[in-house]
């Protein structure tokens, strides 16, 4: 039977760019867009492995902890540290992914909000991880228990010794989308914020250019060469 790769996401465009990316190669992965927090990515992960799903993926940004990751850099997880302990990727399909998309490869941790401090980045680091996301701990979770394998690719929004200004918290709801309106109006109410926030603009900006990539090089080959059944 042939593999057919399950890619979850937590945000709407993460998984925009991967539908536009599967239609140029021909590819017809199965995509889900989970919201926010391991729950939802959860659900979507059973959902996907119910539609078939034979490996699960998950794709989309991360908050940097090691200082050495800038904005746009690549990270593929060894494992997860979850809320239930530590998950572990797929030890082949991560090394592969980490050879074809050039990614620091490394422990991601779970984290249940978004991490917005350096404070909170820092606590999040302590265990050796040098990512985080909100996400990915649920998806692992549904692999383990379905006994198919899994793998973490994400690319780095905001780095270690970023502040997440309060008016970038309220850009997206819990269902992934965007809002825009919410974010002009903190600005209105807190515009000392504005510099932090255009900085997180650039780097976002250079995360979801790397996002871009990295879900046309999977697309066309890497997510899905030499996958086998296990």
């Amino acid at each position: 039977m042939r593999p057919l790769v399950g890619i979850v996401t937590g945000l709407k465009f993460e998984a925009e760019l991967l539908r536009a990316a599967a239609q140029r190669h021909g590819e017809t992965p199965l995509i889900a867009v989970a919201g926010l927090g391991a729950g939802r990515a959860a659900q979507a992960a059973r959902q996907l492995v119910r539609q078939g799903a034979t490996h699960l993926l998950s794709f989309g940004l991360c908050a940097g902890l090691d200082p050495i990751l800038k904005a746009g850099m690549a990270v593929v997880a060894t494992g997860v540290q979850g809320p239930n302990g530590v998950q572990f990727c797929d030890g082949e399909w991560a090394a592969r992914l980490a050879a074809a998309m050039q990614a620091q490869r490394g422990a991601v941790a779970h984290a249940a909000e978004i991490a917005a401090s350096v404070a909170d980045k820092a606590r999040l680091a302590a265990a050796g991880a040098i990512a985080a996301d909100m996400e990915s701990a649920g998806i692992l979770d549904i692999a383990a228990s379905s006994h198919i394998p899994a793998a973490v690719l994400r690319v780095v929004s905001d780095g270690a010794n970023q502040v997440l200004p309060s008016a970038a918290l309220l850009a997206m709801d819990s269902n992934g989308n965007l809002r825009p309106g919410l974010v002009a109006a903190a600005i209105w109410a807190a515009p000392l914020e504005l510099p932090d926030l255009i900085r997180l603009g650039l780097s976002t900006a250079k995360a979801r250019k790397r996002l871009t990539e990295l879900a046309g090089l999977g697309l066309g080959r890497s997510f899905f060469a030499q996958l086998r059944d296990k």
